[in-house]
């Protein structure tokens, strides 16, 4: 379509109208290959948008959480019993964990002049380390049991939202000769690498 028909031009303007005519024209093209352009850019936006929330979501997450506890005691109890513990909660869009714990623990033998052995485990997820034995703080009628226990351990498969249990388990040979003191302390500090 002309800008301006050629029978409303004199014929001394008839240059002039073909130059609009032509120029409107390459203005259209160009509108249109912009538009196009704009669509382009819009879908290469769109798709890098969605390759770094990909990648956003591919980011592993790392969790720390720790507890400290003191004044306890072993007070009679057979077997291995809880001195600390953590829970983790897997976070949204990840289903694999590598988990590292490591562990301090002082138990105080008051009556057994250091022969009642303290030993101490580490649980995740029903899962046990093996058993730490105590190194002795050697003393006259009270000794103090040193142990540092750790762990490590994956879990692929995990639930998001569902929870991942760490304990600090502590048992004696002779558990009457580890009764609550002040100075009997449970450290336990997790360290959980999530990734999708």
């Amino acid at each position: 379509m002309d800008v301006i028909p050629s029978e409303n031009l004199p014929p001394s303007a008839m240059p002039w109208g073909k130059n609009m005519t032509q120029w409107r024209r390459d203005i259209g093209f160009r509108f249109e290959r912009n538009e196009q352009d704009v669509g382009n850019n819009l879908a290469q936006l769109n798709a890098s948008v969605q390759l770094l929330s990909r990648q956003v979501a591919a980011l592993p997450v790392p969790i720390v959480q720790s507890q400290n506890n003191t004044n306890w005691g072993i007070n009679g109890v057979a077997g291995f019993s809880t001195k600390a513990s953590v829970q983790i909660v897997v976070p949204a869009g990840k289903t694999n964990v590598q988990i590292q714990v490591t562990a301090g623990v002082a138990m105080l033998d008051t009556t057994s002049g250091g022969l009642a052995v303290g030993s101490a485990r580490i649980v995740i997820n029903n899962i046990s380390s093996p058993v730490f034995q105590a190194s002795k703080d050697a003393a006259a009628s009270a000794v103090n049991n040193i142990i540092t226990p750790s762990f490590g351990i994956s879990f692929n498969g995990l639930t998001p939202g569902g929870t991942i249990t760490v304990n600090l388990d502590c048992q004696a040979t002779n558990p009457s000769a580890y009764p609550t003191s002040s100075t009997n302390y449970a450290s336990l500090t997790v360290l959980a690498i999530f990734t999708p």
